[in-house]
């Protein structure tokens, strides 16, 4: 089991639950403008050695998910 392999964490999960974790791992805050959002399931495979930016783009490539960052805040419409 190599150090990589933990740095990519593979998720099905809410979007509510990823985002969480997220938030935790990169120090920063998550207000859902929709809370109804935070329940859309997704295959996500999440590269921790990756900028949060980056993860963020990859969410927003999803339909339905509108992210957006700024001010320690994560904001999802």
């Amino acid at each position: 089991y190599s150090f990589e392999a933990r740095m990519i964490e593979k998720m099905n999960a809410e979007l509510g639950d990823i985002l969480s974790q997220m938030a935790n791992f990169y120090h920063v805050k998550v207000v859902y403008k929709n809370e109804e959002t935070s329940k859309i399931r997704l295959y996500f495979n999440w590269d921790k050695q990756q900028s949060l930016n980056h993860c963020l783009d990859i969410l927003n490539g999803f339909d339905r998910i509108n992210i957006i960052y700024s001010d320690n805040t994560i904001t999802v419409e």
